[in-house]
């Protein structure tokens, strides 16, 4: 239902597999529903997602010709992987935060 926010499993699912969308799926994915349906570090993924597609998309159009078609192909996969290796990176500070708040406090 789009009146409901979304369960963070498929905010976070859906944000996880946007490097694999096309340009349009995450464009209407995210006007789809509120940003407030979304949880933030899924909605702040989508955005960059999002705005490296555009650039992507942008710089696509300056090259012409069946020859460089591979080469779009390879960039697309380059990003899906880096943007893939972020959410990890973040996923594993995120972890980390969590620990350091779990930990007992010692006063001076």
């Amino acid at each position: 239902k789009p009146k409901l926010p979304l369960a963070k499993s498929l905010s976070s699912l859906v944000s996880r597999l946007s490097p694999y969308m096309t340009l349009q799926q995450v464009s209407y994915v995210l006007h789809l529903r509120p940003c407030s349906h979304w949880q933030p570090f899924d909605l702040k993924r989508l955005r960059y997602v999002y705005s490296i597609k555009k650039k992507v998309d942008e710089i696509k159009e300056s090259y012409g010709g069946l020859s460089f078609m591979p080469q779009s192909f390879f960039v697309s996969i380059f990003l899906g992987e880096a943007t893939r290796s972020s959410l990890r990176a973040a996923s594993a500070r995120n972890d980390c935060e969590a620990e350091t708040r779990t930990l007992p406090r010692h006063c001076p």
